[in-house]
């Protein structure tokens, strides 16, 4: 990881990887800086290196914020976690290529050679998401003209994409409510110095006079939930790579609007100013 940017790249994975290589896992985006990261190179240039390459992207932090093509990543599998998008923890969901779903795993004796599911999931679960394509379908329908269902939840991804990066900038820079992280006094970001492209609005931020403990508690007695990234097993390697120790990680999606994102950077103010 690149300290300054919080960014993986492409060309670093592929080093990585020669004739040798049997699988390469990718996270899509970052869950501590948001940065966005090339899945598309990273698969091709590892199966020029080695044809027979198996290629896996988690996309658990990524879906909430933009549209995914699955078939033009041109991964083996994609997984994603459904609470991460607007739903509830128990489930998670998978894209598997007929090469990958093949592959020797764990299965009941008589199910197909392609069946990964060992028993039934939660009947809530499955009803749970069902609602949040649903929603996303409305979404759609209220934001352009689909013609069907695909179409619409791909016309709410779209949006929420652009609202996303219009949050971003706003975090960063603030607007005349408010000045933005990278304007406020005893406020650093982390792993974003190269500006919003690529990523979506989650920042990493700490204070040179409080401390993260202290600044998480004083942000949720103003009604703001954000969260401390610790050195631990979660973001310690990030953390690590970005020499910032522990640091506060704030995020957004398509709901919040530009008045919160405001009352957001006040507060932030105000805490590193003392008061």
């Amino acid at each position: 990881m690149n300290r300054d940017t919080g960014r993986v790249s492409a060309s670093g994975v592929l080093a990585l990887v020669d004739h040798r290589t049997d699988l390469v896992v990718v996270t899509h985006a970052s869950n501590d800086t948001g940065a966005i990261v090339d899945v598309a190179e990273i698969v091709a240039g590892a199966r020029t290196l080695n044809p027979d390459v198996i290629t896996v992207a988690d996309g658990v932090q990524y879906v909430a914020h933009h549209p995914v093509d699955v078939a033009s990543l041109g991964v083996h599998a994609y997984i994603f976690a459904p609470y991460k998008v607007f739903g509830i923890k128990g489930i998670g969901f998978g894209v598997l290529s007929e090469r990958l779903a093949a592959l020797p795993h764990w299965r009941l004796e008589a199910a197909p050679p392609d069946a990964w599911k060992l028993g039934s999931a939660e009947d809530a679960t499955y009803a749970a998401w069902t609602k949040v394509v649903d929603y996303l379908e409305w979404l759609g329908g209220e934001l352009g003209d689909p013609t069907h269902r695909r179409q619409a939840v791909l016309i709410a991804m779209e949006a929420t994409a652009r609202h996303d990066a219009f949050l971003l900038d706003r975090f960063m820079h603030g607007s005349n409510a408010a000045p933005g992280l990278l304007n406020i006094p005893g406020v650093r970001t982390h792993g974003a110095s190269d500006g919003a492209r690529d990523r979506f609005c989650m920042s990493l931020l700490s204070f040179d006079a409080v401390d993260t403990t202290t600044a998480v508690e004083l942000y949720q007695r103003a009604g703001i939930a954000v969260r401390a990234r610790n050195l631990d097993v979660c973001s310690g390697r990030v953390l690590g790579a970005l020499g910032c120790g522990t640091a506060i990680r704030v995020s957004t999606c398509h709901y919040t609007t530009p008045s919160e994102v405001d009352v957001f950077l006040a507060v932030t103010k105000a805490i590193a100013s003392g008061a």
